[in-house]
């Protein structure tokens, strides 16, 4: 049986309000009585609006258990649930794709399309999970530009909703701001052991970037967390993961693999039509 995971929430303005007197009204020329009943009536709807607020805040998405996906949920749910939910936000498509690499692929896993605050709230509950159910230990969450940015910061958020953690994150400049506070890296300057966080790596482009700038700082690669493993291989036999994995010594995780997405598809009522399609692109680049 999963441990139930204690719901941290954010106090609301109208909490925040009954802890100054700013809103009090000037008595001059009230009587105590008077005092007391416009005191009595402030509270009173203050009390109300923030009851409004914490009940609107454990209906929306982030609070909601389901899309959460919380560890009540078994491993093949946790799947199906990413799976569905990339769909529904039209992330996962299938037909026939050219990649950045060249190579022609059956189905294109875009991570964008997780680009409203509802879809990246349900998106970094699921690394947030992921990495919180690794027990690997980290520092600091690192989103290469651009699109690795609002994983690394949904993510963070998620992981302090979800388990009252807070965890810095940060983010690499593609050029080097040369006035302002200056530097490389927005957020915390990476120290320890650093979490690389992207969608796939395919060639590895922008990890290897991001590894360059690294070196520059104390951190150190702790994991790498990914949503897709694609499970192709890459300069070699290996798959690009996998070549990470042994030149760095570092464990890499993902929310699906290519294996995890062709098992769906086999058993979808209608979505089967793409199974052998996908099954032959992974021999073919296994």
């Amino acid at each position: 049986m999963g441990m139930t995971l204690k719901r941290i929430l954010v106090p609301s303005a109208y909490e925040r309000k009954l802890q100054t007197d700013e809103w009090i009204p000037a008595f001059a020329g009230m009587t105590a009585k008077k005092q007391s009943a416009v005191m009595t009536t402030k509270v009173q709807t203050a009390k109300t609006r923030a009851a409004k607020a914490r009940k609107q805040q454990q209906q929306s998405p982030l609070f909601n258990t389901r899309n959460l996906t919380m560890a009540t949920d078994t491993h093949t749910s946790i799947i199906r649930d990413f799976i569905e939910l990339a769909l529904e936000v039209n992330a996962l498509k299938f037909g026939d794709f050219t990649l950045k690499s060249g190579r022609q692929s059956p189905y294109f896993f875009n991570i964008g399309e997780f680009n409203t605050g509802t879809a990246l709230a349900k998106l970094g509950a699921f690394y947030a999970r992921k990495l919180y159910d690794s027990a690997i230990p980290f520092d600091v969450l690192l989103g290469p530009a651009y699109k690795g940015i609002p994983l690394a910061l949904s993510t963070a958020i998620a992981y302090h909703h979800l388990y009252n953690k807070t965890i810095p994150y940060c983010f690499n400049r593609k050029e080097i701001k040369d006035h302002g506070e200056g530097g490389q890296w927005v957020g915390r300057v990476p120290t320890g052991k650093i979490v690389f966080i992207d969608d796939v790596i395919t060639a590895g482009t922008a990890f290897r970037e991001s590894m360059a700038l690294l070196e520059k700082t104390p951190a150190t690669l702790g994991s790498v967390l990914i949503a897709l493993n694609r499970q192709e291989s890459g300069t070699g036999t290996l798959s690009a993961l996998e070549e990470i994995k042994k030149t760095y010594e570092v464990p890499v995780l993902s929310l699906i693999t290519l294996d995890d997405l062709i098992d769906y598809l086999k058993e979808h009522p209608t979505l089967h039509i793409h199974w052998e399609k996908l099954k032959n692109h992974r021999e073919k680049y296994r």
